[in-house]
């Protein structure tokens, strides 16, 4: 009745199995292979308490490994109860023995429990926590500890990464559908955000989990100064953006920062948060703060579906329309109708090359022609109704040899227009009168 090999872990040459209901105490029986054969090397009993019930253990290395518990006494209802221990053990020569002893305080009404160990981390899953172990130098201590939220939970390690599944979970409304999930186990703080997108002036909520006895540092970072100023922020102190820390020994720490930047409409960047630890270990996290206004997008695509023609090679938006050109001399309008972006018409001999050359002011639009005949010029349309109609051309002045109409821009009945080249820096500006444009 020792139930033999209830709990069972191979390294290398070395292979473990429990017996936790041995008489002399829950035995580990340790078997070691020469050549073919495996031959039982020892059978640990435990030196300290004859009633510590070893149910599980894992090996690795130098290092076995157990989680059990000390019987200490009875509920009233006949219930035994327990008080959870991890022991390691340590291989001398061909000798295994108790290296260190764990007791938490945690009075349990079952054994339930796990254990998995790889190089460095240990992982023993106790009643409905997870507690995590790393080895420095010669001695194991707890660096960590994670919530579950059932009993009995599978956990497995490998190298500094442990799984733990969860098949009790309800999913999508399906109990016990199970899920898994997968940690990276680093001495460097946690930071874990509850959205990843936030609006700007709204709380950004996230919790910051480090090892216990330590103190961290946060600050915010972005590039964007009305966001974030110059040099970040250390969100441990008060201001313009203000955070509140309760922080607990060994457990997540749990912040609010504000942020309130003076932005315009289309604000979207990144602030990255990042946590630093009296050891000088840090991580940071980044998430995307975008304007409470909540801007859409639309995207336009070359309707005749033509390729290769440089769709979007310059574009103006004014007044609830939108011109997009092409180099194959064709110019796209578009119309807003207060909900919708609404493709109207395609216009030939507009199409455009160079900088800066369309300009929208008003219900008129300007299109530089900088490679036109003779030295450039510039096209004027006027929107009537849902379509566009030409009222005027300006040809480049005589004195301009080339790139007339390059580099242009309207507003309120003006007109000014540049040409880059090496041999002539003039800007001309026209006015408008009536349905011309005269150089003034």
């Amino acid at each position: 009745n020792e139930y033999f090999s209830y709990g069972v872990d191979i390294d290398g040459d070395y292979a473990i199995a429990t017996a936790p209901y041995d008489d002399e105490g829950s035995s580990i029986y340790v078997f070691n292979r020469q050549g073919s054969s495996w031959t039982k090397q020892q059978k640990i009993i435990p030196q300290t308490f004859k009633a510590l019930s070893n149910q599980y253990a894992a090996i690795y290395g130098d290092y076995i490994v157990c989680v059990g518990g000390e019987e200490i006494g009875v509920y009233s209802n006949n219930i035994k109860v327990y008080l959870p221990h991890v022991i390691i053990y340590k291989k001398d020569g061909n000798t295994w023995s108790i290296h260190q002893d764990f007791t938490f305080n945690t009075k349990v009404a079952n054994l339930y429990q796990k254990i998995s160990i790889s190089e460095n981390y240990f992982t023993a899953t106790i009643y409905k926590r997870a507690y995590i172990f790393k080895l420095f130098g010669d001695t194991w201590k707890q660096i960590a500890q994670v919530s579950c939220p059932y009993e009995d939970l599978p956990i497995e390690n490998s190298d500094d990464f442990m799984v733990i599944g969860y098949p009790n979970a309800t999913i999508n409304g399906k109990s016990s559908q199970g899920k898994a999930f997968v940690y990276q186990i680093s001495e460097k703080p946690l930071i874990t955000f509850h959205k990843a997108d936030v609006a700007v002036s709204n709380p950004i909520y996230f919790t910051v989990t480090t090892s216990k006895n330590t103190t961290i540092d946060l600050k915010a970072i972005s590039k964007n100064n009305l966001i974030v100023p110059s040099g970040g922020i250390n969100i441990n102190n008060t201001g313009r953006n203000t955070c509140q820390v309760n922080i607990t020994a060994n457990e997540p720490a749990c912040l609010s920062l504000t942020i309130t930047p003076g932005w315009g409409l289309f604000a979207d960047v990144p602030i990255a948060i990042t946590a630093t630890d009296s050891n000088g270990n840090a991580s940071s996290i980044v998430i995307r703060a975008y304007s409470p206004t909540s801007a859409t997008e639309t995207k336009f695509l070359r309707p005749d579906g033509i390729n290769y023609k440089y769709f979007g090679r310059n574009v103006s938006i004014g007044n609830n329309f939108a011109l997009v050109s092409a180099e194959d001399d064709y110019l796209f309008f578009y119309e807003y109708d207060g909900t919708n972006w609404v493709y109207r018409q395609r216009y030939s001999g507009y199409g455009v090359q160079g900088g800066s050359n369309m300009a929208i002011s008003g219900d008129y639009a300007f299109i530089g022609r900088p490679y036109a005949s003779p030295n450039g010029e510039i096209k004027i349309l006027r929107r009537s109704g849902s379509s566009m109609q030409a009222v005027s051309t300006i040809s480049g002045p005589t004195e301009v040899q080339y790139y007339f109409g390059n580099i242009l821009d309207a507003d309120n009945g003006y007109l000014i227009s540049a040409q880059n080249n090496n041999t002539d820096n003039s800007v001309y500006i026209y006015k408008q009168n009536g349905s011309s444009w005269n150089q003034v």
